[in-house]
C-alpha cells in the first residue's frame, strides 16, 4: 500500500517546492496507463475493469428485493483556510478561489 508521502509530500518536493529553499529535484514524466497498470496491480482481479462499477449497479437493479436506500453527504479534502472570504469570487486564475485578494463577483449569485 503506498502513502502520501512516498509520491506526494517526498522530502525534496516538500523542500523545493513547498518551502522554495532547496533545488528542486528532477521528476519523470509517467504515462497514464503505466500509472494505472501501477495502481491495478494492487487491485483484486474482480474491479480492474472500468466496468465494475456498471455491473454491480446493474446487479442491484436487477434484484427482485429493492434494497433501503439512505441519504448521505459525504465530505472529503477538508482544510482550514484562513484567508477564505465569505462571498469572495469562487471562480478565478488560482488553485485556491474565495479569497479577499480575487475580489467579489457583481452578481452575487456567482
Amino acid at each position: 500500500m503506498t502513502t502520501l508521502t512516498e509520491y506526494v509530500l517526498t522530502k525534496d518536493r516538500v523542500c523545493g517546492e513547498f518551502l522554495g529553499v532547496c533545488d528542486r529535484p528532477k521528476y519523470e514524466t509517467e504515462s497514464v496507463e503505466d500509472y494505472q497498470a501501477r495502481v491495478l496491480a494492487f487491485k483484486p482481479a474482480i474491479i480492474q475493469n472500468d466496468d465494475y462499477v456498471n455491473k454491480l449497479y446493474a446487479k442491484i437493479y436487477a434484484d427482485p428485493n429493492p434494497r433501503p436506500t439512505i441519504k448521505m453527504v459525504h465530505i472529503s479534502d477538508l482544510h482550514y483556510d484562513d484567508k477564505y472570504a465569505v462571498g469572495s469570487l469562487a471562480k478565478c486564475d488560482s488553485y485556491i478561489c474565495c479569497r479577499e485578494s480575487w475580489g467579489y463577483p457583481e452578481d452575487p449569485a456567482l
